[in-house]
């Protein structure tokens, strides 16, 4: 989901509310990620997982309930303040490159569509 261009929207319309909303709502899953990569090396982004993507999301939802539970136990956050961010540029295989060619455009439809409908039932 990506919020809509400046361009695109009127003052105080429901597109400009949904960008309000989505900005708060993406500095939220921002922080909780670096806190989830801080704990957890696994998820940084050069140390891909090599593993399909059902598999992946699987070992993402443990880390978030392994995160929690330290949470809950009050365990010691480990230095969230390291470079996180470090980009290593790993080629990736033609295959994969045409896949993700062929669905981005059935995406980026879908995501307009889920994204026109949560601004209907804004107010």
């Amino acid at each position: 989901m990506v919020p809509f261009q400046e361009n695109e929207i009127q003052p105080h319309s429901k597109e400009e509310n949904y960008n309000r909303i989505h900005k708060k709502t993406r500095s939220i899953i921002e922080r909780v990620n670096g806190q989830l990569k801080g704990r957890f090396r696994c998820l940084i982004k050069h140390r891909m997982l090599h593993y399909r993507p059902q598999f992946v999301s699987l070992i993402t939802i443990a880390c978030c309930v392994l995160h929690n539970m330290c949470k809950q136990a009050n365990l010691a956050d480990l230095d969230l303040h390291e470079e996180l961010d470090i980009e290593y540029e790993r080629p990736i295989p033609m295959n994969v490159n045409e896949e993700i060619g062929r669905g981005r455009n059935s995406f980026h439809r879908l995501g307009q569509q889920i994204r026109s409908q949560i601004v209907n039932q804004l107010r």
